[in-house]
């Protein structure tokens, strides 16, 4: 890429399998080891979660997340992302510590368990900042505020012990979220909050300011981005002859998110 980097961006990242994958919410790791080769050849800085702020960090600046808390993310993202000195959290589900991902459609995501307890343990002993991706992937929205205070709280005071960690953020499943769900994580003591799907911020200068902190919008990579890792580095980085098939393929991984949104989310208690 010939282009400096102009942006700042977070990054979200699903499994994370040691091969190709045919999963749309699969990237392999030797796409990862293109895609984030080459942004880092490219002059962007990676940056913990803990560094970042919601107007970002500067230019050419990235937080690499990873939600869901996978086994894969543990036994070959991470070992990836220590070669080359990648910081990176990981919002982990608190209430399917060591089990399936039932929760979700086969042919979105294959079968893989969830991070145990120890591993959890683990990573923040690595250093890797954990977050919190509540407690069986809901869509918060659709929560009851009684369910979405729970959510919240539990999931992180369960993580908190697990990890010796603040964890003051927080992942909202399928990116949904709105100002509800914003001021509930919030009062639950989270400082940041990450989505994709967001409501619109509240009028005035403050309640704008308040609202970006648990409003946060992240770029997925998903399991097109395997075929053209070279396209989905050069889109982070603003090259803007590849933006637009770059946002084709991230439209395609958010329409099956969208699906197994509608499919599995569970309505307002």
């Amino acid at each position: 890429m010939s282009e400096s980097p102009r942006s700042a961006a977070v990054i979200v990242l699903h499994q994370t399998p040691p091969r190709f994958t045919a999963a749309p919410m699969g990237v392999s790791i030797p796409a990862l080891r293109r895609i984030l080769g080459a942004l880092l050849d490219s002059g962007y800085r990676f940056v913990g979660l803990q560094d970042w702020a919601p107007e970002g960090s500067g230019p050419g600046t990235i937080a690499l997340t990873a939600d869901d808390g996978y086994a894969s993310q543990q036994a070959h993202l991470g070992p990836l992302l220590r070669e080359l000195g990648v910081p990176w959290s990981v919002f982990v589900l608190a209430g399917m510590l060591g089990k399936t991902n039932d929760w979700d459609h086969p042919w979105v995501s294959p079968r893989e368990r969830h991070l145990t307890p120890d591993e959890v343990r683990q990573l923040a002993g690595e250093g890797v900042t954990i977050g919190s991706h509540g407690m069986t992937h809901v869509n918060m929205t659709a929560l009851s505020d009684a369910a979405l205070d729970a959510e919240l709280a539990l999931s992180r005071d369960l993580l908190r012990q697990l990890s010796g960690q603040a964890v003051d953020a927080v992942a909202f499943p399928w990116g949904l979220s709105d100002q509800r769900v914003a001021g509930a994580a919030r009062k639950a003591g989270y400082r940041l909050g990450f989505g994709a799907d967001v409501g619109r911020a509240a009028p005035g200068a403050e309640g704008r300011a308040a609202s970006s902190r648990y409003l946060i919008p992240r770029l997925g990579l998903y399991g097109p981005d395997q075929l053209f890792p070279g396209l989905a580095a050069a889109a982070i980085g603003d090259s803007h002859p590849l933006r637009s098939l770059r946002s084709g393929l991230e439209k395609l991984g958010q329409g099956l998110v969208g699906l197994a949104m509608a499919t599995h989310a569970r309505p307002r208690a």
